[in-house]
């Protein structure tokens, strides 16, 4: 099926989503390393076709007041990245909390160019700072009255090609 994007010149191809709704948390640090279940493949029918990669992650740093970093891998290898300075480079950040696991939603879109025709995987990672304690956590958050709220995260593959 395709869909065409008025006006833009261009049509949607295929579109691919994996929806992880069981929960996830880890306390491994400085290391990227995979979410279990928040990947999707894709094979693009033409090299010269983009694919736009969006995630929508729902989390927690956990008890502990530092920042938790995300990036999205394509066949192993990190997209987009911050450069401005020193430190950790990542794609998105469940910001500091002072509370014990308030959740949050982040958002991530980019628009990919893999070149290829071959089956491309694309990732979601964590990082957790050396200095943070505790786990992130994915799909749970509770508040201050202990009620846990059971969320969903998506990662979404849309080929993109020039009509």
């Amino acid at each position: 099926m395709s869909v065409t994007i008025s006006g833009s010149g261009q049509i949607v191809k295929q579109v691919i989503q994996t929806v992880k709704s069981d929960a996830f948390s880890s306390s491994v640090k400085t290391t990227w390393t995979d979410i279990t279940g928040l990947s999707a493949s894709i094979t693009p029918t033409n090299s010269a076709n983009k694919i736009m990669v969006v995630v929508a992650l729902s989390g927690t740093g956990g008890a502990n007041d530092y920042a938790r970093g995300f990036s999205v891998t394509r066949n192993g290898t990190r997209l987009t990245t911050g450069n401005a300075g020193s430190g950790t480079s990542a794609s998105m950040v469940i910001p500091e909390t002072a509370a014990s696991r308030n959740g949050t939603t982040i958002n991530y879109t980019f628009l990919d160019s893999p070149a290829t025709t071959s089956a491309t995987t694309y990732q979601v990672q964590f990082w957790v700072p050396t200095s943070a304690g505790g786990t992130v956590y994915i799909n749970t958050a509770s508040n201050v009255d202990g009620n846990t709220f059971l969320c969903i995260s998506t990662i979404t593959l849309y080929e993109i090609a020039y009509a």
